[in-house]
């Protein structure tokens, strides 16, 4: 039995940020959350990739405001914190190759650590494949029993069966056109107003996951102005196309010729696994050396 556990890599370094831990703590937050929860003989042979995001994301060109928010968001913390927080990014860079010697790892200009997660989910064909995340956007993946999410925030394992009680999304589709129609605020991709969790189940019991139908239920609410279109589009069929380009998961079909290549080159590329190159890399490119302790050996079959 083989297993892919697919590490996201940024929310695990800003579990530890915000804990005030060091990044390095990354290796044995993971090695300790997969022993405990990832049984041998349940999850078989752990494989662990390390997905990162690089550059600006292909969907800003599509929606210019993706994320834009997110820099006022850390400027508003205060002169301390943006300091931390550029300190932060420089090392969270370099940890790209030391999570090279440690695993499998992709980072691909303009994709994000959501794309990767999403294009090796749609091709896999492994026994079992763990999210390593908290990010209920990654519940859009998860479209059989073969998945589940070891969340790093909740410190446990969601099995598939357990999304509905977990995240209150009974399957993918469901959490696809609820961020479609309501909008996403974390990534500043505006919905529509007025359309809440609440009036969206209503519509979900009464039109079903069929997008059509949806539209059809949410034109009737627009025209008796019991919610409103925003502001940056024209009409309903301008959000909906926006929407889904920017939310429906990614495949290996929507990569660009030159992604695949690199995508395939990365994936290729051996782990030298080796205790000495982490600590010279450590040495050489942090304040610190990181020495790995004995479980993040044992995980990662360091030598």
């Amino acid at each position: 039995m083989k297993t892919y556990l697919i590490i996201d890599t940024k929310l695990v370094a800003y579990y530890l940020f915000h804990r005030h831990q060091d990044i390095f703590g990354s290796m044995n937050l993971i090695a300790d959350l997969a022993s405990k929860n990832l049984p041998k003989n349940k999850f078989g042979n752990i494989i662990p990739i390390f997905v990162m995001d690089k550059g600006q994301s292909r969907r800003v060109k599509i929606f210019k405001d993706y994320k834009a928010h997110r820099k006022d968001l850390i400027k508003k913390q205060g002169e301390a914190y943006v300091k931390k927080q550029k300190q932060f990014e420089k090392n969270y860079q370099k940890m790209e190759k030391l999570y090279r010697i440690y695993g499998k790892t992709l980072n691909i200009q303009g994709l994000e650590a959501d794309d990767l997660a999403s294009i090796i989910a749609s091709f896999s064909k492994v026994d079992k494949i763990v999210f390593g995340t908290s990010d209920s956007d990654w519940v859009k993946f998860m479209i059989d029993d073969r998945f589940s999410m070891l969340h790093i925030n909740r410190q446990k394992l969601i099995p598939f069966s357990s999304l509905a009680v977990e995240f209150d999304v009974p399957n993918p589709t469901y959490k696809l056109f609820k961020d479609v129609f309501c909008g996403v605020k974390k990534e500043n991709v505006s919905g529509l107003k007025r359309l809440g969790e609440k009036t969206f189940k209503k519509l979900v019991n009464k039109a079903g996951l069929e997008l059509d139908n949806l539209k059809e239920e949410v034109n009737e609410l627009l025209s008796k102005g019991k919610i409103f279109l925003p502001d940056d589009v024209n009409n309903l069929d301008e959000l909906v196309d926006r929407n889904l380009t920017l939310f429906t998961p990614m495949s290996v079909d929507d990569m660009l010729e030159e992604e695949k290549q690199e995508f395939k080159k990365q994936w290729q590329m051996p782990s030298s696994k080796n205790v000495n190159e982490i600590l010279d890399f450590t040495a050489k490119n942090f304040d610190n050396i990181h020495l790995p302790s004995s479980l993040e050996k044992k995980f990662f079959n360091l030598a």
